[in-house]
């Protein structure tokens, strides 16, 4: 039989070996691509990935505005010039194909995407 002390220990490293696998796992894994239509009020604070086309480009202070459409609807889009700086983003266009990632917002009542990454698609 099995001192307490030892079963502990055991208790112990499988519960480290579980923490590692998830942690593996959930930076390994990235969301899939969502319908614009299919964002709603209730995944704010959420990591999405759009695939669409702008509809409107703009730039502010280094701020990169963009309106990314699909067939299900439309959203604006923020990159911050801290995050934009060094990309390849004040090249885009109205009607050029993109690929958002980054995480849903409201701002004045309307639901945003603040972009970590926007990539022609």
């Amino acid at each position: 039989m099995m001192s307490d002390s030892r079963l502990r220990n055991i208790s112990l490293l499988i519960a480290l070996a579980g923490i590692a696998i998830i942690a593996v796992v959930a930076f390994l894994v990235k969301p899939g691509i969502t319908q614009i239509g299919a964002i709603t009020d209730g995944d704010v604070g959420e990591r999405i990935i759009i695939n669409g086309t702008i509809a409107d480009y703009g730039t502010s202070d280094g701020n990169v505005f963009i309106d990314v459409k699909d067939e299900t609807g439309a959203i604006e889009v923020v990159m911050f010039e801290r995050t934009a700086r060094g990309r390849d983003v004040y090249s885009l266009s109205n009607n050029d194909a993109v690929i958002v990632e980054g995480q849903i917002n409201i701002y004045k009542g309307r639901l945003e995407v603040i972009a970590d990454s926007i990539v022609r698609g």
